[in-house]
């Protein structure tokens, strides 16, 4: 892994929390983005487009799941939506530090 990268065992951790919020704030768009993001880390991209999904839905205008979006459709080989989703991400009025990745990633489609 290289630096920086969460280990294995820090990304069980935290999808444990993030699926004890989850309990508590079943609908909350930031709860299934981190939990869609999670699973994206660990490498189980169809669980992730299904709380991606949902989070990107219910906060259509939020560029950071724009991307977490963007990033699971291109992984599951989904391109059109992949691009979509950059697109949205890169559009977005939005601050968050993949923004660049976003339009590197766009550009490149």
């Amino acid at each position: 892994m290289s630096e920086g990268s969460p280990s294995s065992k820090d990304l069980e951790k935290a999808l444990s929390l993030a699926k004890k919020a989850q309990e508590t704030r079943p609908e909350d768009p930031s709860v299934l983005d981190t939990l869609g993001w999670i699973y994206f880390k660990i490498g189980d991209t169809t669980t992730a487009l299904t709380y991606l999904s949902k989070a990107a839905a219910k906060a259509p205008e939020n560029g950071l799941m724009n991307y977490h979006m963007g990033m699971a459709s291109h992984k599951s080989g989904k391109m059109k939506e992949a691009k979509e989703y950059f697109k949205k991400a890169v559009e977005s009025p939005m601050t968050f530090d993949q923004k660049e990745d976003a339009k590197k990633m766009l550009s490149q489609m």
